[in-house]
């Protein structure tokens, strides 16, 4: 009989550097840089795929209200289908307690068969999303392993490259789709990352998160600059506009102008030259110019949120009491203004008490009188957004 600590050296051997296999994805290790690093403490191995229970969805022109399921190991099932080779391949990934058969991938999949012809296959991994953060991130590592297999088949089997498949991917679903462009050695035409997750992929190595290496090409929205609390069941994480990546997204594919940016070095390049005035006094007026090439047309929506850093158990808002829009470009310039929460024509103010780093949403000229019996915090700042909303 051996001795018990001998036993127990055996077993510590039995579950350190260890990996495990799910054929025919490939095998999946517990060591660094995958776990037992400080963005990754706990050694998880990811779910089997019959756990995780991943199902590929294809919608397409003929077919965009009921899909059609593919099985990515049986090819025969994309020949059966819709599945038309002259055309992109658009992959949406959900992220986190999220699902991919209803919801927002759907309604973007049917965007894009307003402007295109296109195969779109929503990844829906929902019994491996909705668990413990951490395990939903190891997750993420088999659901792309199946993305990359699939790609792979379509190529080899069917003469479809690679080149022609777009990822877009949401929170944990970005950096699934980064695991798949990365077992696809970078051969896949695009990745879009919607927000992509941050904890657990923050300061790992570029295998691990999603990189410029991944795609041919790669362009992330990031909308949220506030940490997630990992645990938490809720959808929205208790952060500012986590969700509102893949609204911005869905809402460029039928309006590819509808947004104004502002090319910057970096967000604090964007803070010192995106300031409108400093800190909101009440009775104060704020005005700045926003010069653009552009003719953006006339304004619908104007939208702002307040970078408000203070915690505040009563919610307070932030309001003006006019807003003015002035067209200087215009022989003789025109202005429209507004009192309190009504701005131009269709025009509409959103207030937000909550803590957001994004901006205000406006034409050439805004003026802002602040209205001093909606202003709480008079050292919070207004800032200039770096997107622009129109319908």
């Amino acid at each position: 009989m051996l001795p018990s600590w001998t036993i127990g050296l055996l077993l510590l051997a039995t579950v350190r550097g260890k990996e495990i296999c799910y054929e025919p994805f490939g095998c999946f290790s517990d060591e660094k840089p995958w776990t037992g690093t400080l963005q990754r403490p706990l050694k998880l191995f990811p779910w089997s795929p019959e756990d995780i229970d991943a199902h590929f969805l294809l919608y397409t022109n003929e077919n965009p209200n009921n899909y059609q399921r593919i099985n990515i190991t049986d090819l025969a099932t994309v020949k059966a289908s819709n599945f038309q080779l002259d055309r992109k391949t658009r992959f949406v990934i959900h992220g986190f307690i999220d699902d991919g058969d209803s919801g927002w991938p759907t309604d973007m999949c049917k965007k894009m068969f307003k402007v295109e012809k296109v195969n779109c296959i929503c990844v829906d991994w929902e019994h491996g999303a909705w668990t413990e953060y951490t395990q939903a991130v190891h997750n993420t590592r088999v659901v792309g392993a199946e993305i990359a297999f699939f790609v792979q088949g379509l190529s080899t089997e069917l003469g479809y490259g690679p080149e022609n498949v777009h990822l877009i991917g949401h929170s944990l679903g970005a950096q699934l789709a980064a695991e798949a462009g990365r077992r696809l050695g970078g051969q896949v035409g695009r990745i879009t990352g919607l927000d992509p997750a941050q904890p657990c992929f923050e300061g790992t190595p570029e295998e691990v998160r999603l990189d410029p290496s991944d795609a041919m090409f790669v362009d992330v929205i990031h909308t949220d600059s506030a940490s997630i609390i990992p645990f938490l069941r809720v959808q929205d994480f208790v952060a500012c506009s986590h969700l509102r990546s893949y609204k911005y997204y869905s809402s460029s594919i039928l309006n590819p102008d509808g947004f104004l940016g502002y090319p910057c070095a970096s967000y604090e390049q964007f803070q010192e030259v995106g300031d409108i005035g400093g800190s909101l006094q009440p009775d104060a007026s704020h005005m700045h110019d926003i010069d653009v090439d552009l003719n953006i047309g006339k304004v619908q929506k104007v939208k702002f949120l307040w970078n408000n850093n203070v915690i505040n158990l009563f919610r307070p808002k932030l309001g003006a009491s006019r807003i003015t829009v002035q067209d200087t470009e215009q022989e003789p310039s025109s202005s429209y203004s507004w009192g309190p929460v009504s701005v131009a024509p269709k025009l509409s103010i959103i207030s937000s008490g909550q803590s957001c780093p994004q901006c205000l949403a406006v034409s050439p000229v805004l003026v802002a009188t602040t209205d001093k019996d909606h202003i709480q915090h008079p050292g919070s700042t207004l800032m200039e957004p770096a997107k622009t909303t129109l319908k």
